[in-house]
């Protein structure tokens, strides 16, 4: 705890205003400065400096209560020339205009209080928020640790930051495949330093260490990994067509599942509640194949589209609705690039543009996902990188910076959370 520091000046003294906020801007609007004002003003809240005039409302008013979401504010009432008034305004927080008339409260009153909405100071509507105690589905998220060390980092999905240590793994298995539910989550195969068909888990709830789970049904690397809530599905791997599964809540060995539409290995998994989908890979030269699965049953891949290029060893996160691949090889030479996809899930079809990583990398696996954020971790460069970059699943665009690992890392078994794709609801 400590004081408050100073932040900067309104352009006038105002007593009885009202104010409120997105998590981009404070708006204050009305009050005495020193007779009754329409003045609006706002600042930007991740900077300091003085308030700048952002337009006026419709009429002055003192002691008005203000309400926001991300994208405006609407004051309500208020005391006008000579009485309590009923006006209402909409003041839209990411243009500098006058407020307009938006209706009138039912009775005519000042100096509201408990003034609430549903998206207050910028708290996005959907979004989970962090909680002092631990909350499954709330964004937890393990990122395997690759090449760098034997270590699992947490972090959550809905906070910018860097990672924190988690625990161990059974074993330093780099390239494995990772899967999991809102309580555990699962890395199956990889190497450590040969090929291994070892299975290990770990709680979400606690930090801790990983525990054996069982075996896979082989022993190899570059294994793509997709679940929902039930099952977990390990895929390919170098080079082999298999698919076996789990049932995430127990333990013990694979079953097979099917096979891949071809023998291929570090293919992308993505997945909602009820499709996986696997994407590229190399046979050894890389390919555009996307496959998908129903995971509640068992069986080979239907073909879902292509990839906007050959590509391999990409990071791969989802939404219930939308998988997003990010990076990989492309099998030039270093041909690491930045490239990021995206398909409909519930769909079939080709690769649709999304934008671009912030720094090329290749080898990172699963990423971690809510129904809103994707993060990617790690890779190589083609050294290793401790880079965490993310997007917002919805909305094509470039990546930005989430913060990042503990230490570079590269052949990571990628991560896996509490809320990705295949643990939401459509």
């Amino acid at each position: 705890m400590a004081n408050a520091i100073d932040f900067g000046d309104l352009s006038t003294a105002t007593s009885y205003g009202g104010g409120a906020s997105s998590s981009i801007k404070g708006c204050f609007a009305g009050g005495y400065a020193p007779s009754r004002t329409d003045k609006i003003e706002y600042i930007t809240i991740a900077t300091t400096g003085n308030g700048v005039d952002q337009g006026n409302l419709t009429a002055g008013v003192t002691s008005t209560s203000v309400v926001a979401n991300e994208t405006r504010a609407i004051t309500g009432g208020g005391y006008g020339p000579s009485s309590a008034v009923t006006t209402m305004d909409i003041i839209t927080l990411a243009t500098n205009a006058n407020a307009t008339d938006f209706g009138d409260i039912t009775v005519a009153r000042q100096s509201m209080a408990s003034n609430l909405s549903n998206a207050h100071g910028g708290i996005l509507v959907g979004e989970q928020r962090p909680s002092v105690t631990y909350m499954p589905g709330s964004g937890r998220a393990l990122f395997f640790n690759g090449n760098a060390a034997n270590r699992i980092e947490l972090f959550s999905i809905p906070t910018l930051g860097n990672t924190s240590d988690f625990g161990d793994c059974v074993e330093q298995a780099q390239t494995g495949g990772s899967v999991g539910s809102v309580t555990r989550a699962v890395v199956g195969g990889g190497y450590s330093p040969s090929n291994t068909n070892l299975i290990q888990a770990i709680e979400l709830q606690s930090q801790g260490n990983m525990f054996d789970f069982g075996d896979r049904t082989n022993s190899v690397q570059q294994v793509g990994g997709a679940s929902n809530s039930t099952r977990g599905l390990f895929a390919g791997g170098e080079t082999v067509n298999v698919v076996d599964y789990i049932t995430i809540a127990t333990t013990g060995n694979a079953t097979d599942f099917g096979d891949l539409s071809s023998a291929r290995a570090a293919p992308a998994g993505m997945a909602s509640p009820t499709r996986a989908l696997f994407a590229g890979g190399y046979e050894p030269s890389r390919v555009n194949t996307v496959d998908y699965f129903t995971i509640g049953s068992t069986g080979n891949a239907t073909d879902f589209g292509d990839l906007s290029g050959t590509r391999s060893q990409m990071g791969s996160a989802s939404s219930s609705t939308r998988g997003v691949t990010g990076g990989g090889t492309d099998g030039s030479s270093p041909g690491i690039v930045n490239t990021m996809d995206y398909f409909t899930i519930a769909s079939t079809g080709n690769a649709t543009d999304f934008g671009d990583l912030t720094v090329a990398r290749t080898t990172m696996k699963n990423g971690g996902s809510n129904n809103i954020r994707a993060v990617y971790c790690g890779g190589i460069t083609p050294s290793n990188s401790n880079v965490m970059d993310y997007v917002t699943i919805a909305s094509a665009g470039d990546a930005a910076d989430f913060g990042d690992l503990i230490a570079a890392s590269g052949q990571t078994s990628g991560v896996q959370g509490d809320s990705h794709g295949g643990l939401q609801s459509s």
